[in-house]
């Protein structure tokens, strides 16, 4: 949110305080009149696509507008995390970036090696960022966030941590490793 919107049409006029204008249901604000027949506003913060814009003018609702309205998509700027990311998982990171906050938010990990899907279970969401706690897991993988029905631009890669041997015992024909990860 926060650019600027201008309808135009038919019979666009009046009582400037009397016209509402809506993106999917949520309200422009500051309303001006910038010409015969067109409206400007500032959008509502939001999200989702081909959303419908609607014009009202003492209490008459237009029609939907012949365009939709769509938000700029979410973008990953980054990926980070307090702790080492171990094959257990339920360890949290946090992905910074734009446009991520919305109705319905799900954060995407697919393993680039085996093309499985999962997700990252949401703890909090802001604008910018959004905390979530990895499931159990191996590798690395492509992270996309997608906010109300709007996929990432790009995908960022978290990659969890290496299998390590601390320690072996041979004992006849039994080999015991013994490590972590």
């Amino acid at each position: 949110g926060g650019g600027t919107l201008t309808v135009s049409g038919k019979f666009i006029e009046g009582d400037i305080s009397a016209v509402v204008v809506t993106i999917g249901g949520n309200t422009c604000t500051d309303p001006s009149f910038s010409n015969n027949n067109e409206v400007q506003c500032t959008i509502p913060r939001g999200s989702g696509v081909d959303l419908d814009i609607i014009i009202t003018i003492n209490g008459a609702e237009s029609d939907p507008y012949e365009e939709t309205f769509s938000y700029k998509k979410p973008s990953i700027t980054s990926i980070s995390s307090s702790e080492e990311l171990i094959t257990q998982g339920n360890k949290n990171i946090v992905i910074s970036g734009e446009n991520l906050f919305g109705d319905t938010v799900v954060v995407n990990l697919k393993n680039k090696l085996t093309d499985e899907e999962t997700t990252c279970t949401l703890v909090s969401k802001a604008d910018t960022s959004i905390e979530c706690t990895l499931p159990a897991g191996q590798g690395v993988h492509d992270v996309t966030v997608t906010v109300d029905g709007q996929d990432s631009l790009s995908a960022a890669v978290v990659a969890y941590a290496l299998p390590v041997i601390e320690s072996f015992d041979k004992d006849g024909l039994t080999l015991t490793l013994t490590g972590k990860n």
